[in-house]
């Protein structure tokens, strides 16, 4: 063994990978592989050595870096251990590929490859290659772009609180068991907001993917775009408390648009995830349990073709877009599809979203849109039944101030109205105004039937003209908003 100062730091998740004799250190590589070298007067593997003693290392230096690390990797292989780079400090660009004329000098296969603490400052591209025992790349730093496309992955895949500042890149990989990237940061962990705006976007992609088992994105942070067009995922993902600054891609293959329900998805949970750009769940058939709750929608999210499992649940959703020009076409394929599965509540919603977006169309005309508006004012498109409700109080509550100045003008000669009234005026007043302003709700339009006049009060025939104007007002806005709240309580609780 060699003796390197290299020591991981406290943390129950990587007790699994050590062994009984790493108590004194925890670099376990062969001092015939792994040369040792002095550095700031301590002892270092050439694996380990810290990146500051390499940033000046010619292509010589690189290369003979790159010769240690094939060497490692075929040794796992003869002995059918995992490929172990933990905590490597790796500079420049490392290329293991087996597809084309690529000529390389590591193994086209290995057990397993850890990379767990390991910081890669160039680009790492793991091509066509088979990893029977999977791959282990916790709390990785990535500077460089990480390729695994077409790579076969038979084992689990991890890259929890992994950092990546350039594109990581998954593209055609088979990937047998649970993929996880929970926490994991793709070019956000930046000290300001400066510092984040003048970066690159980072990538995550992994199109056409075939993932036979669940794919965890819980957590992750994405400051570029998160594609995963023809991915396969039958087993479901997560994306519950995931940040997406760019793009999201969710494109089913187009081969299964109109042919077999190919590209299935079972337990998809977005609960609590933030979309920034636009998002895309074309083609993609959920077949299992469902769930956008509390889920951010900056752009209105795309749903053609795609075919929701009844227990989706979009609880407290927030859609801000209401003024591109897709938006009330992509609200309404979310409404056709709640009307399918029979959800009044979320059709009504995404009712609302669509009525919503045809006001900011152009082709709209200006009375729909002024009709929408007030709808909208008074009942929420029919959403809410308790708005209706209290906007008929409203409007009988003003009825009622005026019918009670005509009558205390009567009842005064004149003298007084509603808001120099005595206080023994005022009971007066109400006892005979609260039976008028009911029966203008009840018996709309009464007023101005002549059985009617000849025994009303006298107060209303003193000043009858007026009070015919106001009431018929008072009665037609307690018709419209009896008939909102009846809408609303249709869209709550038809039959299902």
């Amino acid at each position: 063994m060699v003796n390197c100062q290299y020591r991981w730091l406290p943390d129950e998740e990587v007790a699994e990978f050590r062994e009984d004799n790493d108590d004194e250190c925890d670099c376990s590589h062969n001092a015939s592989i792994v040369p040792t070298v002095e550095f700031a007067g301590q002892s270092w593997c050439l694996l380990h050595l810290p990146m500051s003693a390499k940033n000046d290392w010619r292509e010589g230096e690189l290369n003979e870096f790159r010769d240690v690390l094939a060497s490692i990797c075929r040794n796992a292989k003869v002995d059918g251990k995992p490929a172990d780079l933990r905590g490597a400090q790796i500079p420049g660009d490392v290329l293991i590929q087996h597809k084309g004329n690529v000529q390389t000098t590591f193994p086209s296969s290995m057990p397993r490859l850890l990379l767990d603490g390991a910081v890669v400052a160039g680009i790492l591209r793991v091509s066509g290659v088979q990893l029977t025992g999977g791959v282990s790349a916790r709390r990785a730093t990535f500077s460089g772009e990480l390729s695994l496309r077409g790579s076969q992955i038979h084992k689990s895949c991890d890259f929890r609180g992994a950092t990546f500042r350039e594109a990581a890149v998954f593209d055609n990989c088979d990937m047998r068991e649970r993929v996880s990237f929970g926490f994991t940061q793709f070019g956000v962990n930046y000290r300001s907001k400066k510092d984040r705006q003048s970066a690159n976007a980072v990538t995550l992609s992994l199109k056409d993917a075939k993932l036979h088992a669940f794919l965890d994105l819980s957590g992750v942070e994405v400051s570029g775009d998160l594609l995963l067009t023809g991915a396969s995922c039958n087993e479901g993902l997560s994306l519950s408390g995931a940040r997406i600054r760019g793009d999201f891609d969710f494109t089913a293959n187009p081969q299964t648009f109109n042919g077999p329900p190919i590209d299935i998805v079972r337990n998809a949970a977005f609960d609590g995830c933030t979309f920034e750009k636009g998002s895309v769940f074309v083609g993609r058939k959920f077949r299992g349990a469902t769930s956008f709750v509390r889920t951010v929608f900056s752009v209105a999210p795309d749903f053609s073709f795609a075919s929701l499992h009844p227990s989706a649940n979009f609880l407290s959703a927030r859609f801000k877009d209401k003024k591109t020009p897709n938006a009330a076409a992509f609200y309404r394929i979310l409404k056709v599809e709640m009307e399918r599965l029979r959800d009044r509540d979320q059709e009504a919603k995404f009712f609302a979203l669509e009525q919503l977006g045809r006001l900011h169309q152009f082709e709209t005309p200006r009375a729909i849109k002024a009709l929408s508006r007030l709808y909208h004012a008074t009942s929420n498109y029919g959403q809410s039944v308790l708005r209706p409700v209290l906007l008929l109080l409203v409007a009988s509550a003003i009825a009622a101030c005026c019918y009670a100045e005509s009558c205390l003008r009567f009842h005064t000669h004149g003298k007084f109205g509603l808001l120099d009234a005595e206080s023994r005026d005022l009971p007066r007043a109400l006892e005979c105004v609260l039976p008028f302003t009911v029966e203008q709700v009840v018996r709309p339009f009464a007023i101005w039937t002549r059985r009617y006049v000849s025994f009303a009060p006298k107060w209303v025939q003193s000043d009858l003209s007026d009070l015919q104007w106001i009431a018929m007002a008072h009665s037609i806005v307690s018709i419209t908003l009896l008939a909102l709240m009846i809408v609303s309580l249709r869209w709550r609780f038809r039959k299902r």
